[in-house]
């Protein structure tokens, strides 16, 4: 991938987000709050792609997801040395304690 920085190795987050309800949630920002943790801690973006990335499509919601309904997308992270857990930043109490998932090899 061209622009990609030196070493950088891809690595894909297959995303599932459940409403449990009661109300309609908005899921568009959970690309947002799903951040990749580099080797040394820190929190990384995924990236975004013009047109289809097939390797991992990543999909958006323009209408909020209904209560015991699902959406799915991909996030693709590019970072040196790849990235060992995924976390959930999306409240400021999970900022500062991200729940984690350990990244697959």
């Amino acid at each position: 991938m061209s622009g990609a920085p030196k070493g950088a190795v891809p690595r894909y987050a297959t995303v599932t987000v459940t409403n449990l309800g009661p109300a309609s949630i908005d899921v568009d920002s959970t690309s947002d709050a799903m951040q990749g943790i580099d080797h040394g801690g820190s929190q990384q973006d995924p990236v975004s792609f013009i047109g289809a990335f097939p390797p991992c499509p990543q999909n958006s919601s323009s209408t909020p997801v209904a209560a015991d309904q699902s959406f799915r997308t991909c996030l693709t992270y590019l970072v040196s040395g790849g990235i060992t857990k995924v976390a959930y930043t999306g409240t400021d109490s999970y900022t500062t304690s991200p729940v984690t998932w350990s990244a697959g090899g």
